[in-house]
């Protein structure tokens, strides 16, 4: 993971928290889809079997 030269300041800081909590919802929605979309195949591969 990349380091970022940042100056300490509240507003960087708080760039940052917002940054940081915009990832987070990224990621917990790209796991989301994944989830789902395995779900969906998974069910297809039953399906397939019978």
């Amino acid at each position: 993971m990349a380091r970022l030269k940042v100056t300490p300041t509240r507003m960087n800081l708080n760039t940052l928290k917002e940054r940081l909590a915009t990832s987070k919802r990224g990621y917990k929605l790209l796991k989301d889809k994944q989830d789902e979309l395995m779900r969906q195949f998974l069910e297809l591969i039953r399906k397939i079997k019978n």
